[in-house]
């Protein structure tokens, strides 16, 4: 999977962590292998906007996805599956408020965003859960 990133100077996510996520991504779900991703490290402001925008909230957020294609038009040749964009400072309070490093709550949100890239949501309880599932199933394989 091709893996491309953009941040600002305000803050600086490493990029080996991510493309490693992405590798075992690729290995649990191989339909998606030859796509690819972009994700973009954003301000709370930034967020804030987009939220806004696209989705009619307020306020900031933590990950927005934008997919590039519904799950069954996919195909092996297609390109690009979409776009995650995280907030590094709601992120980074989030991880604090849950007493966890922040490369695991940028991994959780990482996670999050490509299966509601590839058509997952969790507006109602048993999606939630199969999602949940699967978060923890790429998040365990990670640390494998």
């Amino acid at each position: 999977m091709d893996i491309s990133i953009s941040q600002t100077k305000s803050f600086r996510i490493r990029r080996q962590p991510i493309t490693q996520l992405f590798v075992t991504i690729s290995r649990l779900f191989p339909r998606y292998a030859g796509g690819s991703v972009s994700v973009v490290f954003v301000t709370n402001r930034e967020i804030a906007k987009l939220n806004q925008t696209y989705r009619g909230k307020r306020g900031p957020t933590d990950v927005l996805s934008f997919a590039e294609r519904e799950t069954e038009s996919f195909v092996h040749d297609a390109k690009l599956i979409g776009e995650i964009v995280i907030a590094v400072p709601y992120a980074r309070r989030q991880a604090a408020a849950q007493g966890i490093t922040m490369r695991q709550e940028i991994n959780w949100l990482l996670a999050h965003g490509f299966l509601h890239l590839i058509g997952y949501d969790h507006q109602q309880f048993h999606a939630a859960q199969r999602m949940k599932s699967l978060e923890q199933k790429i998040l365990s394989s990670q640390s494998a």
